[in-house]
């Protein structure tokens, strides 16, 4: 059975992912489970990418060509960056419907999902950093032997 090209098929990034909600909406307690599925909508949607830390969009201008740099010509707009802009709002809005009003008023400032997803990343490899000292130290710290008076005594 031979497949259809690629280019025939609408892409995956055209279709709304707002009908996907997560289980629970993002919370302090359940970022693992909330990620994972995130994660995978949006790798369903081929639209991880958009949240990787280094992700930026193209530029708004088209470059001129060779010769025409000193051109009097107006810039042309970049199509690509217009669409880019759309995913990339879209795929915020996702994450931003899927959190918790607490949380939501951490990350309500970013502008990109980028930014805001590396604010969470920031944000909850804290909390898992903070937890997890304590449990740590708890191995460390002396701990409280109760000897039989008679061992003591030998008796």
């Amino acid at each position: 059975m031979a497949f259809a090209s690629s280019s025939s098929l609408p892409s995956a990034a055209m279709f709304p992912i707002s009908f996907l909600p997560t289980n629970e909406k993002l919370t302090r307690a359940n970022f693992p489970s909330w990620k994972a599925q995130v994660l995978s909508a949006l790798r369903g949607y081929q639209l991880a990418g958009y949240i990787h830390p280094e992700a930026q969009s193209p530029s708004p201008f088209l470059v001129p060509e060779k010769g025409k740099e000193d051109s009097k010509e107006p810039l042309k707009l970049n199509p690509e960056y217009d669409a880019w802009v759309a995913k990339d709002q879209m795929v915020l809005n996702y994450l931003l419907s899927n959190m918790s009003k607490e949380i939501l008023g951490q990350v309500n400032q970013e502008i990109t999902v980028s930014g805001a997803w590396r604010a969470l990343e920031k944000m909850f490899s804290s909390f898992s950093r903070a937890d997890s000292f304590p449990r740590a130290w708890l191995w460390l710290r002396p701990r409280k032997v109760q000897i039989p008076l008679v061992n003591i005594l030998g008796g």
